[in-house]
């Protein structure tokens, strides 16, 4: 028995990983980054696979990838180095997100993707949030709502099929569910923040997402002991019939820990319960060995009969009307025409040079660097994307922890302190502290959701900039940085 179909697959490479899938029934594939994906591996590794579906006599597979923009991006290169959700949102310009949106689309569909796990619908009510963060496009879920579905339609006039992630909200919670265990904090105004942070997903299903993934956050409140992934209280009651979604509840990665959590560690397990909560597609990332006990406990259930052949057939058929989604989008697409690759770098650098936010009451930018060329970058930890952009400009970084504030520097020298999320707000108050009266020019570079001077800021350069990739750190530091 082939149950395959029901599997979203990542894969280790595009020769035998793909061939053993699709001998098992797999025609849906996420790419992820261990492909090295740029435009050449993109295209290589689809048509490697589709020539394999070809030679077995199968359907062509279809093919998706997470391409937020911001920090989360499979494919890396400069034409799509736009800004996150969060930064976007702070122009104000639904128009901007549909255009990025559409110019994401129109990469991954001239390169033969068909689906972007995108937009992100979590409302931000937590600025601890070390998931999420500049991934929500804010803390105001009327603004996520207007946002993410400006987003969804330039991917859908890309003839791209958008998700909206994370049912029903990840913002509720602080841990990364990639790492650990994650709960929504059950205080006193849990429920108001819940029913608003619905509004973005409501407004998503009325524009007609055709996908949504549940997160894997736990939420006592409406289901005391599994998370989203595996809540038919919150997938059949609220996404079904509260919201009256009809389309394919695909399941986040199963291999996070904080959805193998509930259930020591069984991927089969995990994959069996998600699907009979509610997930019509199993999404596993690039291990062939878990997704082939995923499987195949998946086909033990079902020969049990423990997944009866009703619950196969409803989710069968919505995978049907999405892959038939997919078929009309390449159809339709043959005669598209999409942005130039000179045209999305235009853009990308253009929004990259408008996030940048400079709180300067002191007007002294930009900094003279000393002949040494050595910019000391205090930080929780190194970035090493930071030292990168810094070192192509001919700067030299030199990372030091909050508790190691002044360790090597000399007067004169230009000083980065990096906000980032979490914010560690008092560890840069007591940075500033311990530089007070020592001549360094000090800057305040949030790459977070903060988006002001911290309160009583004094003694230097407050910088927003809340987007950490190449372009937009590139453009911040030709606004505060000048080499002698």
């Amino acid at each position: 028995m082939q149950l395959g179909e029901f599997f979203f697959l990542g894969l280790e490479d595009a020769s035998a990983h793909a061939d053993w899938a699709i001998r098992r029934g797999v025609r849906l594939f996420l790419l992820f980054s261990n492909l090295s994906l740029n435009a050449r591996t993109l295209e290589s590794s689809i048509g490697a696979v589709q020539s394999m579906s070809a030679q077995h006599g199968v359907d062509p597979a279809i093919f998706g990838i997470d391409q937020e923009g911001g920090m989360v991006r499979r494919v890396k290169e400069p034409e799509t180095d736009f800004p996150s959700a969060f930064a976007l949102a702070s122009l104000g310009e639904p128009g901007i997100v549909e255009e990025v949106g559409w110019l994401t689309g129109g990469y991954l569909r001239e390169h033969g993707v068909d689906i972007d796990l995108a937009p992100v619908a979590d409302t931000l009510f937590w600025p601890e949030d070390e998931a999420i963060a500049t991934r929500s496009f804010g803390s105001d879920p009327k603004v996520v709502a207007e946002m993410a579905a400006a987003f969804l339609k330039g991917l859908q006039r890309a003839f791209v099929l958008g998700a909206a992630k994370h049912f029903p909200g990840h913002g509720h919670a602080f841990m990364d569910t990639h790492l650990h265990p994650s709960l929504a904090p059950q205080d006193e105004g849990f429920s108001e923040r819940f029913q608003r942070g619905l509004w973005p997903f409501r407004a998503l299903v009325a524009s007609g997402v055709p996908i949504i993934i549940p997160s894997h956050v736990r939420y006592p409140a409406y289901d005391p002991d599994l998370p989203a992934t595996f809540s038919r209280t919150l997938l059949e009651g609220f996404l079904r019939e509260g919201l009256g979604f009809q389309g394919a509840v695909v399941s986040d990665d199963l291999l996070m820990q904080a959805a193998l959590a509930p259930f020591q560690g069984d991927i089969a397990e995990a994959a069996v319960r998600a699907f009979l909560a509610g997930c019509d597609v199993l999404t596993i990332g690039p291990d062939k060995g878990r997704q082939a006990l995923a499987i195949h406990g998946f086909s033990l259930a079902v020969q049990s009969g423990r997944i009866p052949a009703r619950r196969l057939e409803e989710a069968r058929a919505r995978i049907g009307r999405l892959v038939s989604s997919v078929l009309s989008n390449r159809a339709l697409s043959a005669k598209a025409t999409f942005s130039s690759s000179q045209q999305r770098l235009e853009v990308a650098k253009r929004l990259s040079r408008s996030i940048v936010r400079v709180f300067d009451p002191n007007a002294r930018l930009p900094f003279l660097v000393p002949p040494k060329g050595k910019v000391f970058v205090v930080e929780e930890e190194p970035s090493a994307l930071l030292a990168e952009v810094l070192f192509q400009k001919g700067l030299e970084s030199v990372s030091v922890g909050f508790h190691r504030t002044k360790e090597g520097m000399e007067r004169g020298q230009a000083v980065l302190v990096r906000m980032g999320t979490p914010p560690r707000s008092q560890e840069v108050r007591r940075c500033l502290e311990a530089l007070e009266g020592f001549s360094v020019g000090v800057c305040v570079l949030s790459t977070g959701v903060i988006t002001r001077p911290l309160p009583g800021f004094e003694g230097g350069v407050f910088v927003w900039v809340g987007s950490l990739t190449p372009m937009a750190l590139d453009a911040t530091l030709e606004r505060i940085l000048k080499v002698s």
